[in-house]
């Protein structure tokens, strides 16, 4: 089932159906006939069970051994050599039970009838689906603008060298460095990306001219080529983010360090681009002193960027911003120090998320970025600790309690992340009962024990 969980890997989407006791059709080589290979396929076949499953592979077992594993063998589940149960018949192939169990039942047919019936197979398109989830679809010498290794911060002119599956091996136009990444990779965009975002490129002037007077030529790779990043262009955006996302030079938030994939940091808005894309600093580094070089290319929409609090909801390790450690590092005193504000749960892709804890709402309300001709917020006067809410007695009838935001119960407990949270599910779960009382109903009838 690892296969399943590796998103890029071949045949993801499907593997999940194959599992152990399925049976398939195999070459029968336990046996006399001779071996002929006439249409490039074998002579002799027979059933077989999957008993085991590791990657793309199955050890198989051929049916009429029972517990007897001395002729078990491995094999590539997604070669030329596995049929589904049937394959056989259609081709005129004949199944020939092995020499060392030929004699252990007279009625082969009857054995197999009743050992195949209610039984799972292959589909009969998997091979299709087989070479489909090995076919790429780009094609070598296309050009392509991927990010610069050497300078994250930019992307540059390159070409598709060779085509492994779906696996792409690049080299920049200046020499002959590059490197290899899936079609899927969020690091190569199509022609003229960087022209439309807003985005730095190093590219040869001829490319720049004729991206500006929207020449293509027969090899650039087209936006159609990548799906994933139309979709985002399609992304449904919160109410009131327009099309910028809601994100704001200088907000804070949790993202994937583009350097060590391991790591998660706390990071910065540093510039809004175009098409909801925007660069950010992770600031767990010495910040570059040569000016946006440390910078890096996510859309509003990446599954690599989270709202802050995000790590602690999940037991995820952070890593701190410099200056700070695990010890000292708190979400809410570093918006104090730097001035700024976190980016709200709306604004990510993982939505409102009720395990993650909002900051104090007077943090979120009350500090506004003024932002300039430069969009550089200016410093803003951050609220003192002690002008936090703290509310020792409210009265709520039950309709407005059904109401309560998250954001809401936090203000409530001036800032209490444990008991907000519990509010927050509990008023969740009422208002499930509330849009569905029969369920809940139902639910009562049953008995404890």
């Amino acid at each position: 089932m690892v296969v399943y969980y590796l998103g890029k890997a071949p045949m993801s989407d499907c593997w999940e159906n194959i599992s152990v006791g399925m049976k398939v059709e195999v070459e029968n080589t336990d046996t006399d006939t001779p071996s002929g290979n006439h249409d490039n396929y074998p002579d002799s076949f027979w059933v077989a069970s999957v008993t085991q499953i590791a990657g793309y592979k199955a050890l198989l077992r051929y049916e009429g051994f029972g517990e007897d594993s001395s002729k078990d063998f491995w094999v590539n589940l997604c070669s030329s050599m596995v049929h589904p149960v049937g394959w056989c018949a259609t081709r005129g192939k004949p199944l020939i039970p092995p020499r060392t169990i030929e004699t252990k039942y007279s009625d082969w047919k009857d054995f197999l009838v009743k050992r195949l019936t209610g039984a799972r197979t292959l589909p009969s398109n998997f091979y299709h689906k087989v070479q489909e989830s090995v076919k790429s679809r780009f094609r070598v010498d296309m050009n392509l603008e991927v990010v610069d290794k050497k300078r994250i911060s930019q992307v540059k002119v390159a070409t598709i060298e060779k085509i492994v599956g779906k696996r792409l091996q690049v080299h920049y136009y200046d020499d002959d460095d590059g490197f290899c990444c899936h079609q899927d990779s969020p690091l190569i965009h199509p022609v003229g990306w960087a022209r439309r975002t807003g985005h730095l490129i190093s590219a040869p002037p001829l490319y720049t001219d004729r991206c500006a007077k929207g020449i293509r030529d027969r090899d650039d790779a087209t936006e159609d080529l990548f799906p994933l990043s139309v979709g985002t262009a399609g992304t449904k955006l919160s109410p009131g983010t327009g099309q910028t996302g809601g994100f704001v030079v200088g907000m804070k938030l949790e993202s994937v360090d583009p350097l060590n994939l391991s790591d998660i940091c706390v990071a910065t808005v540093m510039k809004v681009l175009n098409d909801r894309f925007m660069m950010i600093r992770v600031n767990s580094y010495d910040e570059d002193t040569n000016g946006g070089l440390d910078w890096f290319c996510y859309h509003m929409s990446s599954p690599y960027i989270f709202a802050p609090g995000f790590c602690a909801a999940h037991g995820i390790n952070l890593t701190p911003p410099k200056g700070y450690t695990h010890a000292t590092f708190s979400w809410e005193q570093y918006c104090r120090d730097t001035n700024s504000i976190p980016a709200p749960p709306e604004l990510f892709n993982q939505g409102t998320n009720p395990a993650i804890p909002a900051l104090p709402s007077s943090i979120q309300n009350n500090v506004t970025p003024v932002m300039t001709n430069t969009n550089i917020p200016l410093p803003v006067q951050l609220p003192a600790l002690q002008t936090f809410p703290h509310v020792t007695s409210v009265k709520i009838n039950g309709e407005a309690l059904l109401t309560l935001t998250k954001e809401k119960c936090f203000d409530l407990t001036g800032g209490k992340a444990g008991p907000s949270i519990k509010i927050a599910h509990l008023i969740t779960c009422l208002n499930k009962i509330v849009q569905n009382p029969n369920r809940f109903k139902s639910a009562l009838k049953k008995p404890l024990l």
